[in-house]
């Protein structure tokens, strides 16, 4: 039988906030869907305030889909512009990263990590 998994409203889910390299600009990242729900897979909304940047990185254990929201930024490894309605693929180990590149409007993005239960379990590593 398939795990039941609750019906989750993000507003219940308590940020993880993030700064790049200590510095100001914020990411609130939460996870609504993962392992503490029994599910093998995590999904999280991120609000990315101006100017703030997710590092390049990877996920080792998993892949990723990534769907924009809201906003307007700068996706890498190629730093396409991106807005809402683009979604993009990241194979597992694929180097990635994204900046919200506007002054007073945050960047709103969905990530869902197929067979990554948990932050952990995506297996995230810096690059450079």
């Amino acid at each position: 039988m398939a795990p039941r998994c609750p019906l989750v409203h993000i507003d219940e889910v308590e940020p993880e906030k993030t700064g790049p390299g200590g510095g100001p600009a914020v990411v609130d990242l939460r996870f609504p869907i993962s392992r503490r729900q029994g599910v093998p897979n995590s999904a999280f909304l991120a609000r990315f305030h101006p100017g703030a940047t997710a590092l390049k990185h990877r996920h080792d254990g998993c892949d990723e889909l990534v769907y924009i929201l809201s906003g307007r930024g700068r996706f890498g490894p190629d730093g396409v512009e991106v807005r809402p309605g683009h979604v993009r693929f990241i194979p597992r180990g694929g180097e990635h990263w994204l900046r919200n590149m506007r002054a007073a409007e945050p960047l709103d993005v969905l990530a869902l990590f197929p067979g990554g239960g948990s932050r952990v379990e995506t297996r995230v590593a810096g690059v450079g």
